[in-house]
């Protein structure tokens, strides 16, 4: 019995000691030995299992992977002096885990440093920048809108945005280093106007529409007087033709009508002048209620009482 404690002891003990000996280093970690808090050796990349003098050493794990920073929005302005909110991302790694828990000793305390200095170059490398080349990365033509008016003309990009962001990476990169930080590249992800720059955008936006609708408005006017202008000359024309056409067809008829009586006047004279001095009765009598005054000694009434009918008449 008293046999069988002491196995049971010691195989305690020695599953303790052997738990503070080993260590395992998995394929996404990286390693440092500390010895009193003091780092000792150099850094333990390789994946598996390793030893360590037990209770006076420690195991400082660090990430082997890529690592994302995200930062707060922050508030900048432009070489034009435009204010404007951004938005920045980077991926980073460490790269010498040593010489990064010398420095800042422990993720923590490494974001707040990536806080300190990506944020710097940022707003230092965006100060000095137009607006322009923030936003765009070439001048390429863009698609204009049909609203756009034709006297603008788009500024030009003189760097350019992946310019840009390739200068503020090696800039950040280059004071990053030191501290056993590999900056692969930082990203502007949002670029936004402040509230009292976003105010004048919206007037000047509002004032861009009016102007563009009394353009349009301008037009249509000017295209409804040529449209008018064109149907009264059209109808002119019209009325124009109609009346030339209409009078000489009067001219025909009434040179028909000349040549017709003429020729009735040469064949019997008297029997042209009786139809005529009818017709002039029925024009002066025909309403019925015409009274005339006849003399005895004229000719309208030698017709009426058969006097005076011509030869060929019944």
């Amino acid at each position: 019995m008293k046999s069988s404690l002491v196995l049971l002891v010691l195989i305690v003990v020695a599953w303790i000691v052997g738990s503070t000996c080993a260590y395992t280093v998995g394929e996404a970690e990286q390693v440092i030995i500390t010895e009193f808090g003091k780092p000792i050796g150099g850094p333990v990349t390789q994946a598996g299992l390793h030893w360590k003098t037990p209770f006076i050493q420690d195991v400082r794990r660090f990430e082997k992977r890529v690592l994302r920073w995200h930062g707060e929005p922050r508030e900048t302005s432009t070489r034009e002096k435009k204010f404007i909110f951004l938005d920045t991302m980077a991926r980073w790694r460490i790269s010498d885990p040593l010489v990064f828990l010398q420095s800042v000793g422990s993720v923590v305390n490494a974001k707040q440093r990536l806080d300190n200095i990506i944020d710097g170059v940022v707003k230092d490398t965006v100060s000095s920048q137009a607006l322009i080349d923030v936003v765009r990365t070439s001048n390429r033509a863009m698609q204009l809108d049909v609203d756009t008016v034709d006297e603008e003309k788009p500024e030009n990009v003189t760097a350019g945005r992946h310019d840009l962001m390739g200068r503020i990476t090696t800039e950040a990169a280059a004071r990053l280093r030191p501290l056993g930080i590999d900056l692969l590249d930082v990203r502007i992800t949002r670029v936004n106007f402040v509230d009292r720059v976003l105010q004048d955008v919206y007037r000047r936006m509002v004032s861009e529409r009016q102007r563009i609708a009394e353009r349009f408005r301008s037009e249509g006017q000017g295209e409804r007087a040529r449209i008018l202008g064109q149907l009264e000359r059209d109808q002119k024309k019209i009325l124009s033709e109609a009346f030339r056409d209409a009078e000489k067809t009067r001219g025909d008829a009434d040179a028909t009508a000349a040549r017709t009586y003429a020729e009735a006047y040469q064949k019997n004279p008297d029997f042209y002048a009786f139809v005529k001095s009818l017709d002039t009765l029925r024009i002066a009598l025909g309403s019925g209620e015409t009274i005339a005054v006849l003399s005895t000694s004229g000719e309208l009434l030698k017709w009426l009482d058969g006097t005076a009918i011509p030869a060929g008449g019944h």
